[in-house]
Order: C-alpha cells, then structure tokens, then sequence
C-alpha cells in the first residue's frame, strides 16, 4: 500500500482499523523486528548524507552479527534525536524484541560484538559507541549493574559508567521514551498505541521527500501486517 497516496480521511480509517487489531498482534520472528526497526532508523537517518546504516554486519568467519552499525563520516554531525546525541563515528546498535532477555551475559556478548568490530576494522575505542534498544526495561541486569547504570538527559535512556569495560554503552527503553518524535520508537512493540499510530500517520502527512515516505511505507506495512 502506499501511503503516500491516502487521504487525510484514509489514514485515519486505517488507524481505526488497526485499533481493533492491536490485541491480536503476536510475537513476530527476529528478522521482522529487526525489518520494523530498520525502517525506522532510516527514516530517522536517511536525510543525512554522511551517516550510513549498515544492517546484520558480519563480524568474523563463523559470524556473529550485529544487528546494526550506523557510521559517521562525519562525527561531530547532529543526529536531531537526544538518544542518538552521543552517537561517535562507528555506532553498534543491538535489537532486543520483547521477549529476548537482556541479562549481564547478553551484554557480555554484545560487548564481544564490539570487540570484534574493533579488530576487524582496525578502529580506536575511542571512536566506538554500543547501543541497546529493548521495549522494557532489563530490571535484573540494573540491579546486577548497580551504580554503574545512570540515568540519561532522557527518560528511557541509561548509562553503563565506569563499569569494567571503558565503552559508551547506552541502553534505551523504548517504552519510558517521551515525546512525539519517539513514536516510532514507542510502536515497536507487540501492542502499539493507537496514540503513537496515529501520531506517525501525522508525520507521514507532513513529510514531502520521497525517501521518507518510502521508509514510512515499509514502516507501517510492517505495523498494519501484524509484523
């Protein structure tokens, strides 16, 4: 479907639509998390031309992944949203879907990501950030972490500090995000708002480039689709 094409009155029956189906949605697999996820990164990112995305990077022979890496060529170039602030040059950014667990051995594992990218692209810590994006919040792994997790300048964003590995690690609860620019982030989630829906759906009325609206396309085919 595109969306492009719809009516102010279209969209808003759809949105209607949609309502009735959000206590049926279930647990999609992996790779359309990672789909949904991917879409709004892009349509978050793809205005500005010295960052790339680069989904599902191989990291050595028999592969981990991670899930996204988004590269600077510019580093000191402001990304709009708070939770991409810190963002470095080379950015690890890790999905966990609603019921993946986030515990200290996962974060292990995706610390061990970032290792291998650093030796794989012969690159300085100094030049690296790990992002985490989960939909509630990890209760056992902050309890575990202790002091070391720090709330951020942002609800739903937190700190690992002064912790064993000297790696800007954040962890975003997409859930506690405030505000209608993370909406997008909100909806990912096996019960969207209808808030959130019909604040995207505004988004997409105001947006004129086509490279969004094909991103807000794929976007919303996902989140009509039941994922």
């Amino acid at each position: 479907m595109d969306y492009a094409d719809l009516s102010r009155e279209e969209l808003l029956a759809l949105v209607t639509e949609q309502e009735q189906k959000l206590n049926e949605l279930t647990n999609p697999p992996q790779n359309d998390w990672h789909s949904w996820f991917y879409s709004l990164l892009m349509i978050q990112l793809h205005g500005f031309p010295s960052v790339k995305v680069e989904r599902e990077v191989v990291l050595g022979a028999q592969p981990p992944r991670a899930d996204f890496v988004v590269i600077k060529e510019d580093d000191v170039v402001d990304l709009g949203l708070g939770i991409f602030r810190d963002l470095r040059k080379e950015n690890i950014i890790e999905l966990k879907s609603p019921d993946d667990a986030l515990s200290e051995a996962v974060l292990w594992k995706v610390i061990g990501y970032a290792g291998f990218y650093l030796a794989l692209n012969d690159i300085s810590y100094r030049d690296l950030t790990l992002t985490i994006f989960r939909g509630s919040k990890p209760e056992k792994l902050f309890g575990a972490l202790g002091d070391h997790i720090v709330p951020g300048d942002i609800k739903g964003l937190y700190k690992v500090t002064d912790w064993v590995v000297d790696l800007p690690i954040q962890i975003v609860v997409t859930t506690e995000l405030e505000g209608s620019e993370y909406a997008g982030f909100r909806a990912i989630s096996k019960k969207p708002a209808l808030s959130d829906i019909e604040q995207i759906i505004r988004e997409v009325l105001k947006e004129t480039d086509q490279d969004a609206r094909k991103w807000y396309r794929d976007y919303l085919d996902l989140l009509t689709s039941g994922q």
